[in-house]
């Protein structure tokens, strides 16, 4: 018998329930909002200087998303209420040291503001003047809707908390993060935005979430991903950020995790995944930081595709012939509580682990060991990392559940 959202339902409730609605139903809005504009002809010419840029920007790939990251728009309180649907909650084993601190002098501040406005290209100013127009409606109304009181001054201030804009330390970090789920919920909302309190808990550490590079294939959305930071997840990409002294999370299980997800299971899939610790030991001085999301699994309920099944080899199939996976799931609609694509409001509780420092290249060679051994003896490392956090925290947590590394 299908249960239905009943009326009387808290407006607050009500609003977490449609930032988690928007953010499932981005990829189809930004395409109907591509060709409504299409419809109308006075919007042709913006929409003329749009695909032109599309075509040749290549933003999510080549690391310009430091630049394009806003975190104005990082910051908006429609943010807070997708972090509180389920809710989204992060927590710190330990401090990390800043990749960013804020300029002291305005001469300090006129030199990072040359440096910034050194690397901007025409590209990268192009294209945001189509999308400026809808962030300027989602910043007002989301004011409108969402805002408890005036809003904080270091959101209002375009330098004061704005990593653009702020010296670099040295330091870079690659977080992994596990377990993917079905859709990375907790990652979007504790790493894309600062719904959590990222910036709170680890002030001057900006970082870039790496997804497919599918998703900057959709027009508009790929303006509006750049805009939270998110980048592709490309060997490319990553190494351009990472030496803009921008950390990057990679949801290190990918596609092929997405089809383990399913309510009360861990199985990871890290054997096999080494390009994350090749790239940081290529660059060195780069730090390898573990988080598991619990509760990631949780928040969707996915059809019975043991390995071995029939329905398992066909979506393993078609994720090696697309790039992405299909995974049956399902949990709660809009209006019901007992079918739909809407998650479950379960908490994801994401918990940051130690880092583990790799040093700089010259002191990885007098080491004399191959980048392939230190590549095997660094995720051995991150791997033992992974697996303590997990030990350490799931009772804390309400799991019992053990994590396994399948593949």
């Amino acid at each position: 018998m299908s249960q239905l959202a009943i009326v009387n339902v808290p407006l607050k409730r009500r609003l977490q329930t449609l930032a988690v609605v928007w953010h499932v139903f981005t990829v189809p809005l930004f395409c109907s909002l591509f060709w409504f504009c299409f419809s109308f002809p006075p919007f042709w010419p913006l929409m003329i200087i749009y695909i032109i840029y599309y075509f040749f920007d290549q933003s999510p790939s080549n690391g310009a998303t430091a630049l394009r990251a806003s975190q104005k728009f990082r910051s908006l309180p429609f943010w807070t209420y997708f972090t509180d649907y389920f809710p989204i909650t992060l927590h710190k084993t330990v401090d990390l040291p800043p990749s960013h601190s804020p300029c002291t002098t305005s001469d300090e501040l006129a030199e990072v503001r040359n440096e910034v406005q050194g690397q901007i290209s025409w590209l990268t100013c192009l294209g945001p003047l189509v999308f400026r127009m809808l962030y300027n409606c989602t910043c007002f109304l989301s004011g409108l809707l969402f805002s408890e009181g005036a809003a904080p001054k270091d959101v209002l201030n375009p330098y004061l908390n704005d990593p653009r804009y702020m010296k670099k330390t040295g330091k870079r970090y690659i977080f992994g993060y596990h377990p993917h789920g079905i859709v990375s919920m907790g990652a979007f909302g504790g790493l894309a935005t600062e719904g959590a309190g990222w910036s709170k808990l680890f002030p001057g550490l900006p970082v870039s979430l790496m997804t497919l590079n599918e998703q900057f294939k959709v027009p508009f959305h790929r303006e509006y991903l750049m805009s939270l930071g998110l980048a592709s997840v490309s060997k490319k990409s990553c190494i351009s950020l990472l030496k803009k002294f921008r950390s990057i999370c990679i949801v290190v299980g990918g596609a092929q995790e997405a089809l383990l997800a399913r309510p009360g299971v861990m199985d990871l899939v890290l054997k096999r995944r080494s390009g994350f610790i090749r790239i940081a030991v290529d660059l060195g001085n780069v730090s390898l930081v573990p988080i598991v999301a619990f509760g990631e699994n949780n928040v969707y309920d996915q059809v019975p595709n043991d390995r071995g099944a029939t329905l398992f080899s066909v979506q393993t199939y078609l994720k090696k012939a697309m790039g992405f996976s299909m995974p049956f799931f399902h949990a709660r609609g809009i209006f019901n509580y007992n079918w739909g694509f809407i998650p479950y409001r379960r908490p994801i509780n994401i918990v940051v682990g130690e880092p583990i420092d790799i040093p700089c290249t010259y002191e990885l060679k007098a080491t004399g060991r191959t980048n392939n051994e230190l590549v095997e003896m660094y995720h051995t490392l991150y791997s033992t990392s992974l697996k303590k956090l997990w030990d350490d925290n799931k009772e804390k947590y309400g799991h019992t559940e053990e994590l396994r590394i399948v593949e």
